[in-house]
C-alpha cells in the first residue's frame, strides 16, 4: 500500500494525520526548514527560490501560482519537485475561490507541459483548513490533475519530504 504525506504550516492534535488518511503530516518549520537559504524546499515568492533549487534544492512551493520560465527551467534542469499547496483554494470564498481555482488549473496545465513533477499539499496555516486525503484528491482533479497524477502528487512525490526533514 502507498504511503500518503502532507505538509502544513500549523500544528494539529497528535492522530489527527490517521483520521485524515495520512501516514504523516509534516509541519513547515518545525520538521521541515522552508525559509533559509540553506533549506531543500522553498517558496516560489522567495527572491532567492533558483538558487535554493540550484543548490540542490528538491522542490518549490508554488504559493502565488505565478509561472516564472526561469524558475521552471532551473526546476526541470535539477528534476525538482512543484508542490501546488490547496490552501488558497479551500480558504477563500466567492469570486476569490474562482480565481485561485483558475490560476492554479493555469499553473497545472503548465508544469504538465513542460513535465515537471507535481505534489499537492495542504500547507494550511489552520487546522479547519486541513484536508483529507480525498479532499486533496478532488482538489487536485478539479484543477487539472488525473486521478494518477493525483495519487501520484500525494504519495510518491510527497515522499520526497522526508529528505527535507530538519
Amino acid at each position: 500500500m502507498e504511503k500518503r504525506f502532507d505538509l502544513v504550516k500549523t500544528e494539529f492534535k497528535k492522530g489527527l494525520e490517521k483520521v485524515l488518511g495520512f501516514d504523516k503530516i509534516f509541519i513547515s518549520e518545525k520538521d521541515i526548514d522552508i525559509s533559509s537559504n540553506k533549506s531543500k524546499i522553498g517558496l516560489s515568492s522567495d527572491k532567492n527560490i533558483i538558487r535554493i533549487v540550484r543548490s540542490g534544492g528538491i522542490g518549490v512551493i508554488f504559493d502565488n501560482y505565478r509561472i516564472e520560465g526561469k524558475l521552471i527551467a532551473e526546476m526541470k534542469a535539477n528534476d525538482s519537485v512543484a508542490y501546488i499547496p490547496l490552501y488558497k483554494i479551500t480558504e477563500s470564498y466567492r469570486l476569490y475561490r474562482s480565481r485561485e481555482i483558475y490560476k492554479a488549473s493555469k499553473l497545472i496545465k503548465y508544469l504538465k507541459r513542460k513535465r515537471i513533477s507535481i505534489g499537492f499539499i495542504t500547507f494550511t496555516e489552520s487546522v479547519e483548513g486541513m484536508c483529507s486525503y480525498m479532499q486533496i484528491m478532488e482538489l487536485a482533479k478539479l484543477i487539472g490533475a488525473d486521478e494518477d497524477m493525483a495519487k501520484k502528487g500525494i504519495s510518491e512525490i510527497n515522499e520526497k519530504l522526508i529528505r527535507c526533514i530538519k
